[in-house]
């Protein structure tokens, strides 16, 4: 039986580190334990196990185990277990960061492929789900496992005000904070240089914010930002940069592209964390000329991912669309392309099929708690008369616990109620449905049917409603 008097117990754990080459399947007893079957142990055994047929293995890096154990005199004890691969996968080969490309679309320029991270790898193309403030809301990190998700994106602007990048790294830092073990992504906060016009005044060297939240002043530049980033501990981070509404005039073009590219080489040389990916972001509204100008001088800098701004910010879906099919296949074939604040799943579709690799976008939770579902026929508006008798789940033949469990007729009463369950039920269906949407193009790209899947998708999809094709809110 553990000793209560063991100055160890109920102290936070520390990041084990360890020589051992693989994990050997046995138990490991506390301090003072008997290493014998007792309950204790087949617990911890059983949490190594699960641990072990976990996706969430990352054959890139060691990670640790944390089991809590409780004993019969309610003494809580907090294990570190360390935790390998198996035998079969390589160990973590110095290379924290790769983008793996596997393989391209022979009828398009959709790649598939895989960017490894501390926290485990990503199979590209992909959706970040978007958890603002360290949480996507009302979901839970093992109701976003199930669903599907692999990597989350979390804000800087956000938790620098609260709780506060300090208060975030001394809890370990967004994973260990969020209890999140997968890939995280923070923005820059670059995005409130334009998103918060009348709270702002911006200059060369970066921007002063009035708070939304209470009027304090802060100040916000590339220094600052990539200090936050670096304390809040996301495996990807963003090079601070300047978005402009479209359309925009050449000259607001011009100074934001200069103030971009300045002001990625001073993220670049703030950058001091060798576990995280800072990504170079390319502005330069739809001016071709302008966007490669600023993507050679980012190369230039050199970045281990590069993202496209300034999209989906005024022009129309068709001139988006447009400029992805002639600039993307220009960006750098062996880095990951991330289409910043992109969601629509017709949009999704069309820019991978122009070779972007990564997407994020509030659509499937802000639309979940506004009774909005998505499926592969149609919006889905929860509120309308139609579905008060409705027997049939949200999609047939969705494996989400949502469809699985509840009709049409019982969600649409519970908005009709004000019941928090309803919104909660249709942000877990919408989550899981862009992740089958990402997992169904990575299988046509694998088979090369991508354009048969693009083309299905846009014989169905109607024009853009206003309220669903907007990414720019928080969530």
């Amino acid at each position: 039986m553990p000793d209560n008097n063991n100055p160890e117990i109920g102290k936070r754990p520390r990041r084990c580190v360890t020589t051992a080459r693989w994990l050997l399947p046995t138990p490991i007893p506390l301090p003072g334990q008997r290493d014998d079957k007792n309950d204790s142990a087949k617990q911890c055994h059983g949490a190594l196990q699960i641990g072990r047929r976990s996706r969430d293995l990352n054959p890139n890096a060691i990670r640790t185990a944390f089991t809590r154990m409780v004993h019969p005199h309610r003494a809580s004890v907090a294990i570190a277990v360390p935790y390998l691969p198996s035998p079969h996968v390589p160990l973590y080969d110095g290379r924290v960061f790769n983008y793996d490309l596997r393989t391209s679309d022979t009828q398009t320029s959709a790649r598939l492929g895989t960017f490894s991270t501390p926290h485990g790898p990503i199979d590209l193309p992909a959706f970040m789900t978007i958890g603002t403030r360290g949480a996507v809301r009302g979901v839970t990190p093992a109701q976003l496992r199930e669903a599907g998700c692999q990597v989350l994106l979390a804000n800087t602007y956000h938790l620098a005000l609260r709780p506060g990048a300090d208060i975030v790294q001394h809890h370990g830092g967004l994973p260990r904070f969020m209890s999140w073990n997968g890939p995280i992504l923070t923005d820059s906060g670059g995005y409130q240089v334009f998103s918060l016009a009348d709270l702002r005044e911006i200059d060369d060297a970066g921007v002063t914010f009035r708070s939304h939240l209470d009027g304090q002043i802060i100040r916000l530049d590339p220094q600052r930002s990539i200090e936050i980033q670096n304390a809040l501990g996301a495996d990807i981070i963003m090079a601070f940069d300047q978005c402009v509404r479209l359309p925009a005039t050449p000259d607001d073009l011009e100074s934001s592209v200069a103030r971009t590219i300045r002001w990625a080489d001073a993220s670049k040389r703030a950058h001091r964390r060798d576990d995280q990916a800072l990504f170079g972001i390319v502005q330069g509204g739809l001016d071709f000329n302008l966007r490669a100008r600023c993507l050679q001088a980012l190369r230039d800098i050199d970045f281990p991912g590069y993202a496209l701004g300034g999209l989906a910010v005024g022009e129309s879906p068709d001139q988006m669309y447009d400029f992805l099919r002639q600039f993307t296949p220009t960006m750098p074939h062996d880095r990951p392309r991330y289409l910043m604040g992109v969601g629509r799943p017709i949009d999704i579709l069309r820019a991978v099929a122009s070779g972007i690799d990564l997407f994020d976008c509030v659509l499937p939770t802000r639309n979940g708690r506004n009774a909005s579902a998505f499926t592969d026929a149609r919006t889905l508006k929860l509120r309308n008369e139609q579905f008060k008798l409705s027997h049939d789940p949200l999609e047939a033949g969705c494996p989400c616990y949502t469809c699985q469990n509840f009709p049409r007729g019982y969600l649409r009463h519970l908005f009709l109620v004000g019941e928090m369950l309803g919104p909660i039920l249709v942000s877990i269906h919408n989550i899981a449905y862009y992740q089958r949407l990402m997992s169904r193009i990575r299988s046509a790209i694998a088979a090369g049917r991508l354009a048969d899947l693009l083309r299905e998708f846009e014989e169905k999809t109607p024009s853009p409603d206003p309220e669903e094709s907007q990414c720019s809110s928080p969530d």
